[in-house]
């Protein structure tokens, strides 16, 4: 749960149009790989909610550090204590003092 730092590298190309039907024809006579997006609004766009978008898309799906910063990497096999051994013993002492 520490800090996750990732380098975003973006580029969006962004059409703002009125209507759909704009859009529409807009989209129709851009090439099918171009990186354009063509987006319809209807009063002020929030440039600003546009790329919280971009940025929460270009994220990884599951970020993680390459390398734990509290602990290395496990090896292969090799397992961690479980964080409940310790009610384990727990109880364990309990029922000793009976």
């Amino acid at each position: 749960m520490e800090a996750f730092q990732f380098e975003l590298a973006s580029n969006a190309f962004i059409i703002l149009v009125q209507t759909e039907e704009d859009a529409d024809i807009i989209e129709a006579s851009l090439a099918a790989d171009d990186p354009v997006e063509v987006i319809a609004f209807d009063e002020n766009v929030d440039l600003m909610v546009l790329i919280e978008d971009e940025a929460l898309l270009a994220l990884p799906l599951s970020p993680r550090h390459e390398v734990c910063p509290n602990e290395g990497p496990l090896e292969f096999g090799e397992k961690r204590e479980s964080p409940f051994a310790v009610l384990k013993n727990l109880k364990l002492d309990k029922d000793q003092q009976k």
